[in-house]
């Protein structure tokens, strides 16, 4: 009878770290794959000038946000495959070496470094002035499908880095579109 104790208290612990293991888990899904591209564009948010980010430190302070905010993982519930994820990350740098090289062109280079510094002091150029998407190495623009765009759509590499997730090679990170969220019906 000395070991039905010690059998029971194993089992029991047992069970008790299967319960608080089950209870910590958030079903976050690509955790580290939403990181990964939120970073990517918080260094863009600089460049491009959007989401209030306007210093090196205001890009500092994106990703600590997000370093947070992803532990909730992408709003698809299907992790990507290493091959999607990779494809997306290399349209993303793609679009932010462009970026660059727009405010390098605008700016200097030089001019790129006191932008990290200083902010753009309402001295960013248009929208119109960076590079078109379709215009930039390693940037498929095919939308996602079920997006309804009726013409090609002249996006920017800013307007990409703002919403990668609209193009099919990222699209994987929102959640997938159905036909009958789309007012279509599947059984006619």
């Amino acid at each position: 009878m000395v070991l039905k104790e010690p059998l029971i208290a194993v089992v029991s612990l047992f069970v008790l770290s299967m319960i608080l293991t089950s209870a910590c888990s958030t079903g976050a899904v690509a955790v580290d794959e939403c990181r990964e591209i939120q970073y990517e564009r918080c260094e863009s948010a600089l460049l491009c000038g959007f989401a209030d980010v306007s210093s090196f430190a205001d890009v500092d302070e994106c990703k600590r946000f997000y370093r947070d905010q992803c532990l909730h993982g992408i709003q698809n519930t299907k992790a990507p495959t290493k091959q999607e994820h990779s494809v997306c990350l290399d349209l993303i740098d793609s679009a932010l070496t462009c970026a660059r090289s727009d405010v390098v062109r605008y700016l200097g280079e030089e001019g790129v470094t006191l932008l990290g510094e200083n902010g753009w002091n309402g001295e960013r150029p248009d929208d119109e002035f960076y590079t078109p998407a379709k215009d930039c190495d390693g940037i498929d623009t095919t939308l996602a499908p079920g997006v309804p765009i009726t013409e090609d759509t002249d996006l920017t590499v800013c307007e990409v880095l703002n919403a990668p997730f609209y193009l099919f090679d990222c699209s994987y990170v929102s959640t997938p579109v159905s036909a009958d969220s789309m007012g279509g019906s599947q059984g006619e």
